[in-house]
């Protein structure tokens, strides 16, 4: 951690607009880590109204910074881990906290406590612990907040958006050896798995309902033609790509027009997807 004792005189300088200065006060400070305003408060440090709004400006830029400079290490890990290290990196983003293998070690923690409680689960008896014994289950009331796009934020609020809930649902169930695809649907994002000898659709949005294919096709002709999102799993990168969409979507609600220039810097080198949720 940096010095304490430097921190009086680098807050001193939030009122300087020289674009040297600020760099230099977005990597000193960023030094701190989580534990910044703890030491603000410690040292009994007294800000003003806009010495704190410049102080969140340059957390911010730090923040857009050091997702961008992570951002390509998880294009050439396996498909699965693409999925998990993307959904952290955007956590950390989206949530403003670093907490390095957090979202790792939720995810670990659901899978071992699944498995405490039907020692070879499937599908449907993990769909069932999620979705029911643990309440994880679709947020109505705000749906298009940035938090539901936080797999990290999902897990402990017990709240999240269709594909959020598809992601943790998917993640926890390749610890458990059950293969989960994603299913890229419109405006409805949901997971394809295997029951039994059986292909079934599972809308984790909706209270983890399982369709058999049949039902599906009937659903989705009214949309399109329901085979075309059955040919192939769906590939971490178009489902991170979705997220991002998600996110542009919803940043765009707060115009929070900063966030949406970098999540579209994300998105260029992923393959492209129009599709939200």
């Amino acid at each position: 951690m940096a010095d304490p004792a430097a921190l009086p005189h680098l807050l001193s300088m939030l009122d300087d607009e020289s674009p040297v200065v600020r760099e230099a006060l977005i990597r000193e400070l960023g030094a701190y880590g989580p534990e910044l305003e703890s030491e603000i408060a410690r040292l009994d440090l007294k800000l003003s109204s806009e010495h704190w709004r410049q102080l969140a400006l340059l957390r911010a830029s730090a923040r857009r910074q050091a997702l961008v400079a992570a951002w390509p290490e998880w294009f050439d890990l396996p498909d699965i881990e693409q999925l998990e290290r993307a959904q952290s990196l955007l956590a950390e983003f989206i949530e403003d906290r670093p907490r390095p293998g957090y979202l790792t070690k939720l995810l670990d923690e659901l899978a071992a406590d699944c498995q405490s409680r039907a020692e070879v689960p499937d599908s449907y008896e993990l769909a069932n612990f999620l979705f029911e014994e643990r309440g994880i289950r679709g947020e109505h009331a705000d749906y298009y907040a940035p938090l539901n796009s936080s797999l990290g934020h999902v897990i402990e609020a017990k709240r999240g958006n269709p594909i959020s809930l598809c992601c943790v649902y998917k993640l926890v169930g390749a610890r458990l050896d059950i293969p989960i695809d994603g299913l890229n649907f419109p405006g409805h994002f949901m997971a394809r798995a295997k029951l039994g000898n059986e292909t079934v659709i599972v809308d984790c949005f909706s209270g983890a309902r399982f369709m058999s294919l049949h039902s599906f096709r009937e659903m989705a002709r009214r949309h399109a033609d329901p085979d075309q999102f059955l040919v192939e799993p769906v590939p971490a990168k178009s489902i991170v790509r979705r997220v991002l969409n998600n996110l542009m979507h919803a940043y765009s609600i707060t115009e929070d027009a900063a966030s949406i220039d970098i999540l579209k810097q994300l998105a260029t080198p992923l393959e492209d997807s129009t599709s939200r949720d």
